[in-house]
């Protein structure tokens, strides 16, 4: 793997998080550019084909949590609800859709669950600590920032007592059961 490509994915992932954090919102022109270099990561570890599954099963996965978060809420209103900018921002979305090539589609839902579950608990506590305040979370920032943290993790082979992150966690085993590869 070029040194270039991790390095200009990092640095689109960390102004991705910047522009969230800072201004709760992302250019899409930075969007696009995440998008292209996380294609030719994939492209590069796992060739054409595997990257072109990746993208259609992750972006279908998004399209249909998307459906179920819509349909779910307009049961719960009785009308029908349009979460896109009410609940859920088109960078958020655009995000998921950028980052899908890096992902097997098991991989994906864990880390959409995960990431999902980091936001809700830094939407709680920071709704608690403000009294009840609203606010927008910076879901695509959140993702950006765990990204990182995987991918640095996954670049540096990480080891701890002669054990890679990936050991000690138990992800090599998991990773390889859910998606019957033994990369790790």
């Amino acid at each position: 793997m070029p040194v270039f490509v991790k390095v200009g994915l990092f640095v689109m992932l960390l102004i991705c998080s910047y522009q969230d954090f800072k201004y709760r919102a992302i250019s899409w022109l930075f969007l696009v550019m995440l998008s292209g270099i996380s294609f030719i990561h994939s492209f590069l570890t796992s060739g054409l084909p595997h990257t072109a599954i990746n993208v259609l099963q992750n972006s279908l996965f998004t399209l249909l949590q998307m459906l179920l978060v819509t349909m779910y809420y307009s049961v719960r209103r009785g009308e029908i609800v349009f979460i896109v900018n009410n609940y859920i921002g088109v960078g958020d979305i655009l995000f998921l859709l950028a980052i899908s090539p890096l992902f097997d589609l098991p991989l994906f839902i864990v880390f959409n669950i995960v990431t999902v579950g980091l936001a809700l608990i830094i939407y709680g506590l920071k709704t608690e600590s403000e009294g009840g305040k609203k606010f927008e979370v910076p879901f695509a920032g959140i993702l950006s920032v765990c990204l990182i943290v995987i991918l640095t993790a996954s670049w540096l082979s990480v080891s701890f007592a002669g054990r890679t992150l990936e050991e000690l966690t138990g992800l090599n085993h998991l990773i390889s059961g859910l998606t019957g590869n033994s990369m790790y």
